[in-house]
């Protein structure tokens, strides 16, 4: 942390529009020195994804002074014993580090003695034991850890205290200084050489980040290297983890964040040295696209997509710290309003980025936001990172994924489709649950879970898809989307570790297949047209998860049959009735109304049941759409989705010698017809008049 940056947090501390962010700093200070916890020879943390009630997936009350006792907030259960005690052994730490960099801060803008006894002794207690903690860890695809039980909490901690150290190591003697580089930050930093992961992933990005951190405060160049340098080093995980337009590929926005923050303590760490990553444009430029891409994404109210693992529905606001870094360092104007919108809607301006990075801004009143709800009502097609944004006039949105395959946290759902109003969701992505919750493998990481296509029960192999087609029109927004299988190559292959616990999916369940998804957003209706290509036989099903209750019109009886290859316990009040030439179902979700038209090229089957929702001791209520692939090898699955209080009388589809399809839709005030053709990676779809 240069002079500099250390002059910007006294002169923003001085300023009151900062006044939160000082006062927050003082309480997490204070906690800090609240803290009784004593470092010893026998520290041995665990997973923090085990410090979750196994019933509801919820995060169990941590309490300093219960160590042993481990409660759930939203159901009560009482959890004892292993792993619980040794996950709030691991959180102890990772909440000691952090609050070790707030207390710093503080004693650095206020010169608080106390502080600075409380960081000496913490500092010099790690320092006297680092190097004997054991070696330990079995959390699957994770190195191991000496404090923690995975390299990647031990880079998190170690990274905390290195920025704690940058602030206040200078006050410590020179015989405490050498102590403490040589027992602690020395063995860190070559223990987190010698597991370093040899893979694009966010662990690495952490990982890489702190030992190139620990480097430049050791002064030296080859710890700081091997950290930056060579195949997986952290220049290499930005050039090959970020996609064009700027996502990171895990395909997560809670992912893409988590792994630009490393990178900003990095920058900070480095700034005006020769290290500094202005210096290197293609660094500098991927780390602006990081910020610019999610912007783009944005749905109403400022929240994000959830997709892949992310763990919780969030939004920019979550996020609008590491804001305060971009406006300083890129100095653009769009990063500034975003401040100041959010500030003035009622969001605090507490967090230690606004302290350090911050600049003064002009006051503005709450009252209507303007930025936020502009980006949310623009759609957007990437076709780089793999997602399009659809967008109405009412307040509708619709999310295709179309990304390139994502690793470890992939969901084996490609063409995912997310329906949603305003900050309802109709049928939507629910990300996923703490890992150690069964639901997570259970359910949440398969095809099956996700509005996509699955062939014969089996989770998708890994493939990138390929956004073919676009276009805005006068009548609305669409795009078409494809994925197909056989090559068994994909973009980020050779670049990640897929262990075989992790490869759930079945090729040859999907090997030759293809599959093109065409969706449209009118003001009236939201059109979903799928074509399928597979071996004669092949059996397609189509799962719509709504966040809602079906009306069970027709001939519905219950049924033991087998929905996908997941555990069938998953499935709750299961039932089927066959489907007719063009079928309609209706929905209640939340005080809307949705009426669902169906039509398929080869006899179909209904099937529902309850599945797991995110919370999963709620459930959704699951359509899945069944057929099997005929002689032709090929099949269609159309849908019309009309909600708003759109009276929808009619649909019809008839397919036209040129091999295009016309879907007529009516009702009481409106008739629309389109007409749709796809041959092989050629897609038209455009309104005709009536």
């Amino acid at each position: 942390m240069n002079e500099s940056r250390r002059n910007t947090a006294r002169s923003n501390a001085r300023l009151q529009q900062f006044g939160h962010a000082l006062q927050s700093l003082r309480l997490k200070a204070r906690e800090a020195l609240l803290i009784q916890h004593e470092v010893s020879k026998n520290e041995r943390g665990d997973w923090a994804h085990y410090y979750h009630c196994r019933h509801d997936g919820c995060a169990l009350t941590f309490d300093w002074a219960l160590p042993m006792e481990h409660r759930c907030p939203r159901c009560g259960e009482l959890w004892e014993g292993e792993p619980f005690d040794s996950a709030w052994i691991g959180l102890a730490h990772s909440k000691r580090g952090q609050l070790m960099k707030q207390l710093a801060v503080m004693q650095a803008l206020e010169l608080d003695m106390e502080a600075l006894s409380n960081l000496r002794d913490a500092f010099l207690d790690y320092a006297r034991y680092y190097a004997g903690f054991e070696v330990h860890g079995d959390i699957p695809y994770n190195g191991p850890g000496k404090l923690f039980a995975q390299t990647l909490d031990e880079s998190h901690w170690i990274m905390d205290l290195a920025l704690a150290y940058q602030w206040v190591g200078d006050q410590f003697e020179p015989e405490e200084r050498e102590y403490i580089m040589m027992g602690l930050f020395r063995p860190c930093a070559h223990f987190l050489i010698d597991y370093k992961e040899r893979q694009i992933h966010n662990h690495a990005v952490l990982i890489t980040s702190a030992i190139s951190i620990l480097g430049f405060i050791l002064h030296d160049a080859d710890i700081q290297r091997a950290g930056l340098d060579g195949d997986f080093g952290l220049y290499d995980q930005i050039a090959r983890g970020v996609l064009p337009d700027g996502f990171w590929y895990e395909g997560a926005f809670t992912y893409h964040y988590y792994a630009m923050e490393p990178i900003l303590q990095y920058a900070l760490t480095v700034e005006g040295s020769d290290w500094d990553i202005r210096r290197i444009p293609s660094v500098n430029d991927a780390l602006k696209r990081m910020f610019d891409f999610p912007l783009r994404f944005l749905l109403p109210g400022g929240m994000f997509p959830a997709l892949n693992d992310a763990s919780k529905v969030v939004g920019i606001e979550s996020f609008i710290p590491y804001y305060e870094f971009a406006s300083g360092w890129f100095g653009d104007e769009l990063y500034r309003e975003l401040l100041t919108e959010v500030y003035a809607g009622g969001k605090s301006r507490d967090s230690l980025f606004a302290l350090i990075c911050g600049s003064p801004m002009e006051h503005r009143d709450g009252g209507q936001r303007q930025l936020i709800p502009k980006l949310a009502s623009e759609w957007h097609c990437s076709e780089g990172s793999g997602l399009t944004k659809l967008v109405n006039r009412q307040g509708y949105h619709v999310i295709v994924k179309h990304s390139p395959f994502s690793g470890e946290h992939d969901h084996m759902d490609r063409l995912a489709l997310s329906f949603g109003f305003e900050a309802l969701p109709i049928f939507s992505d629910p990300g996923t649950v703490a890992y150690a919750v069964p639901a997570h493998y259970d359910w949440f990481k398969h095809t099956y879970s996700h509005n996509t296509v699955c062939l014969n029960g089996a989770d998708q192999p890994p493939a990138d898809c390929r956004l073919i087609a676009s276009g805005e029109e006068q009548w609305g927004q669409w795009a078409a989307s494809s994925v197909s299988w056989g090559s068994g190559e994909y973009r980020m292959e050779g670049s990640i570790i897929l262990p075989e616990e992790m490869c759930p999916w079945n090729e040859s369940a999907y090997d030759g297949s293809s599959i093109t998804r065409i969706n449209a957003l009118t003001d009236h209706l939201l059109l979903d047209l799928i074509k399928v290509n597979a071996n004669e036989g092949t059996e397609v099903d189509l799962p719509y998860h709504v966040s809602g209750a079906a009306e069970w019109g027709g001939n519905w009886k219950g049924t033991d049959y087998r929905l996908s290859l997941l555990k069938q316990g998953l499935f709750k009040d299961k039932r089927k009735r066959p489907a007719t030439n063009v079928d309609r179902m209706s929905w209640t979700i939340g005080k809307l109304r949705m009426d669902q038209l169906f039509w398929s090229s080869e006899a179909c089957t209904l099937y529902a049941a309850r599945t797991p929702d995110n919370p999963p001791d709620r459930d959704r209520q699951s359509l899945i759409q069944r057929l099997r692939i005929g002689i032709a090898g090929e099949a269609w699955i159309m849908n019309v989705f009309a909600v708003d209080g759109t009276d929808v009388a009619s649909f019809s589809v008839r397919e036209q010698a040129d091999q295009s399809f016309e879907l007529t839709v009516g009702g009481g005030s409106f008739e629309e017809r389109f007409v749709v053709r796809c041959l092989g990676e050629q897609v038209e779809l455009r309104m005709e008049e009536l």
